[in-house]
């Protein structure tokens, strides 16, 4: 396994790495000197050790560091930090930066801020992040913006009930250890970055983008489509959006990796009728990937997306075989060593686990319909319609554990909603395309998807009555989902092999006399 999937046991020890840095709160001097420690042993016997003997300690070196940048990311401050005046009830002359892209709600706005400087009788340098929340919704702030204004930080509320969602420890991962309530933005002195870079870029094609739709769609079919391509859901009617959380399809409305799958498609199209070389593709491709995103708001499933996009493209660029399961590794990989927070990210883990089920269990399914492989019939009906199945069925574990709920329809709704979501995503990439080239082409094809767009307001009413069956999964524990997660793996196995199918009997059978008898003790 360490030969064939090298990437796939690093990221093993990298997330054990952060977890046991988070259980046990070691201090963080003592994952750097274990980390130093097995470096130095490894280049000592780098030379005389086989491959495996290296990967093995390089394997610790990454285990001790990711528990190492866990450790004195999130629990060992200096001086210096936020987290220090939180709790002094004072008011501040804050300064600091946008950090990131506003998040509008539906009466507020908030907006994380890295602190530079604290000033009340005297100025302090001041590291990390609050969350700014404004009573209002704006769009005047932007990310990278230098703003100045006068508050209160108060420290993060923790959860009261042993369970609950904890909204502080969810702040404190995204690098926020206090907030700041203003009623209006006339209260911040702001000022506005230069709009050159990647940012700056991002921004004005995201604006382009949106206005384009207003242009040529009617206002909520605009709205939709800046949803479901680039995750811009402030315009979304609450009824509509109500919609897709009843027929559990809300996910369409956060950015995924389809979406860069059928940007990249899309770019491919573009680029067919120009005599461009395989590899100087591959770069266009890269650079696409890249700017989109950053225009989707970096949603960790479209970063995962991005990433394994970029390394397939490499290895294009290279001339390399690649697998999959390496690519998938790889990705998860790099975000956690930028990022350890991210492994605790539900947005994250439904990404990855919802990849490694497409490309885990997707060929074996698609191994029944084999003598069909090629039939038209199979690659643009029945293949999209088993994406969709095993992605839900994969990502249904981790919604039911989250969300304490799971629309009974949910399947057969995401089978009927994701396939004409994605011809609405290509088909607004193609507006979009049309309406820069001739805007009143763009105006005549968006007459005809607005009218496609009402295809799927008519399914979204008919799978999202409040009628419909919700099942509630309150009690569903962490154990449950591994258990879950055990069985679609020996299901999708069992499908071509008998022996598998007898193992998979077993394993339920057994689960099911387990939990009858922890049911039975627990009435007893």
């Amino acid at each position: 396994m360490l030969r064939k999937y090298p990437s796939l046991y690093l990221l093993i020890l990298v997330a054990a790495g952060i977890i046991v840095a988070d259980q046990f709160h070691l201090p963080a001097w003592f994952f750097l000197l274990a980390c130093l420690v097995s470096l130095l042993f490894g280049v000592a016997v780098m030379g005389r050790g086989g491959v495996k003997n290296v990967l093995l300690i390089f394997g610790t070196s990454l285990f001790c560091f990711a528990g190492y940048h866990f450790s004195i990311k999130f629990y060992e401050f200096g001086p210096q930090h936020i987290s220090r005046y939180v709790s002094e009830k004072k008011t501040f002359q804050i300064f600091g930066k946008v950090a990131d892209w506003p998040d509008l709600k539906a009466n507020r706005t908030d907006i994380k801020v890295a602190i530079d400087s604290l000033g009340r009788d005297f100025h302090s340098v001041v590291k990390g992040s609050i969350l700014l929340k404004i009573s209002d919704t704006t769009t005047a702030l932007q990310r990278g913006d230098r703003i100045e204004f006068q508050g209160t930080i108060y420290p993060l509320k923790s959860k009261s009930d042993p369970g609950s969602f904890d909204y502080a420890r969810y702040l404190q991962l995204r690098g926020i250890f206090g907030v700041v309530y203003l009623p209006t933005l006339l209260d911040v002195r702001v000022d506005k970055s230069r709009r050159f870079g990647l940012i700056g870029l991002a921004d004005r094609i995201r604006s382009e983008l949106t206005k384009s739709f207003k242009r040529n769609l009617s206002p909520v079919s605009a709205a939709l489509a800046s949803g479901i391509l680039i995750g811009e859901t402030r315009d979304i009617p609450g009824e509509v959006y109500e919609r897709f959380r009843d027929s559990g399809t809300l996910h369409l409305l956060a950015v995924s990796g389809s979406n860069v799958a059928l940007m990249r498609l899309f770019v491919m199209l573009l680029l067919r009728p120009f005599s461009i070389k395989r590899k100087h593709r591959a770069i266009i491709l890269i650079i696409c990937v890249f700017i989109f995103a950053l225009i989707s708001y970096g949603e960790p499933s479209v970063v995962r997306a991005s990433l394994m996009a970029a390394l397939v493209l490499l290895a294009v660029i290279i001339e390399r075989r690649f697998d999959l399961n390496q690519i998938i590794a790889t990705a998860a990989l790099i975000i956690l060593l930028i990022d350890p927070a991210q492994l605790f990210n539900v947005g994250f883990q439904l990404s990855f686990v919802t990849a490694w089920g497409l490309v885990f269990i997707t060929p074996k399914i698609a191994n029944l319909f084999k003598p069909n492989l090629n039939k038209f019939w199979f690659r643009w009906l029945v293949f999209p319609l088993i994406v969709s199945f095993v992605a839900q069925i994969c990502s249904a574990p981790l919604i039911a554990y989250y969300f304490e709920k799971v629309p009974a329809i949910s399947v057969v709704a995401n089978m009927v909603i994701v396939p004409l979501v994605s011809i609405s995503v290509m088909a607004s990439l193609l507006l979009f395309a049309l309406d820069l080239i001739w805007p009143l082409i763009g105006l005549f094809f968006g007459s005809l998807l607005d009218w496609f767009m009402k295809s799927i307001f008519y399914f979204l009413e008919l799978f999202g009555e409040k009628k419909s069956v919700v099942i509630e999964t309150a009690d569903f524990s962490k154990l449950s989902v591994i258990l879950i997660y055990i069985f679609l793996i020996l299901a999708s196995l069992a499908l071509l092999n008998k022996r598998v199918r007898r193992i998979a009997i077993v394993f339920v059978l057994a689960v099911l006399n387990v939990g009858l008898t922890f049911t039975l003790a627990r009435a007893a």
